[in-house]
């Protein structure tokens, strides 16, 4: 959660802060699928492994693109009840862009470097045959 900073986090008491960031994990790792190998212990909040520094910085990647996407949704909905002249007037209009673009930008760099670990993953089985 380094990169992002959510005051609201921060004001969560340890146990509810790790629960928040386990839940978010536990959602990057489910799309994190060329790392099948990797298993959370929820009661010991440790992998049954090392992490490389790659799978580190692309599960925090997704990390950020599943704590990001209830504040959009939230925002959306929040749109969807007020009239457009509203919305304009009681909301920063620039702030779902900024999110949205933020979004998107997680999930392409998500996607990128998963890709990138999938083709170290088969060099290194090509290395072993």
């Amino acid at each position: 959660m380094q990169k992002t900073t959510d005051y609201v986090l921060l004001e969560l008491s340890q146990d509810d802060y790790y629960a928040e960031c386990l839940q978010l994990l536990k959602g990057a790792l489910a799309r994190f699928v060329l790392a099948d190998d990797l298993i959370i212990d929820s009661v010991l909040n440790e992998f049954n492994r090392e992490l490389t520094l790659l799978e580190i910085d692309i599960l925090s990647l997704g990390m950020i693109v599943n704590w990001v996407s209830p504040k959009i949704n939230t925002i959306e909905l929040m749109k969807m009840s007020l009239g457009s002249r509203d919305y304009q007037m009681y909301s920063q209009a620039n702030h779902i862009k900024e999110l949205l673009e933020m979004k998107s930008e997680a999930n392409r760099e998500f996607s990128y470097w998963i890709t990138q670990y999938s083709s170290k993953k088969a060099l290194e089985e090509l290395k072993k045959r």
